[in-house]
């Protein structure tokens, strides 16, 4: 994993606010202002604090640059790299998985870009404070290959053997029926 650079984010309650229900909130007009790219590092903590069950925890760095387009409209652009856990499709055991993306999420306070548009996002009334948390996840999530799993030589034998068994016990009850 690479080093995760931070920039002074005072203004953006990007670290702190994460640590509250698991929000990341940051102002999209200051930050488009400052226009600096913001980073953050986040850790299992980040991801238990969401409500999911996909991601078992992990490491990441977040990069993202906020730009302003047009009136009251903010281009995000996330780049994700570090390492998550998941559970392993086939044993059930923990999976480290690398992530490296880039995304683009595209937020609005005027509601007539965002009905004409299904992939922009609207900004509730807080101001141009924005919520980034599930983003985050949501790009994290989609960037991990569908299936998931280790090495077959590296999965849990004993869950493996149970899998088999129960397998083996639905197979015999379908054929007696």
């Amino acid at each position: 994993l690479g080093i995760c650079l931070f920039v002074s984010l005072e203004i953006y309650i990007f670290a702190a606010a994460m640590q509250s229900a698991g929000k990341i909130l940051i102002d999209l007009r200051q930050a488009a202002q400052q226009g600096q790219i913001l980073q953050q590092e986040l850790a299992d903590d980040f991801f238990e604090a969401l409500e999911q069950d996909e991601i078992i925890g992990g490491r990441v760095c977040v990069s993202l640059c906020v730009k302003e387009n047009a009136s009251e409209c903010f281009q995000l652009r996330f780049h994700i790299q570090g390492e998550v856990v998941v559970g392993c499709d086939r044993c059930l055991a923990p999976l480290s998985l690398p992530v490296d993306t880039e995304t683009v999420v595209r937020v609005c306070a005027d509601d007539s870009f965002v009905q004409s548009d299904e992939d922009v996002k609207a900004l509730s009334g807080n101001g141009y404070a924005y919520d980034i948390a599930w983003d985050i996840y949501e790009n994290t999530l989609l960037a991990l290959p569908l299936q998931r799993t280790h090495p077959i030589a590296e999965c849990d034998a004993d869950m493996l053997t149970r899998i088999a068994g129960a397998e083996d016990e639905e197979a015999a009850e379908a054929s007696s029926n």
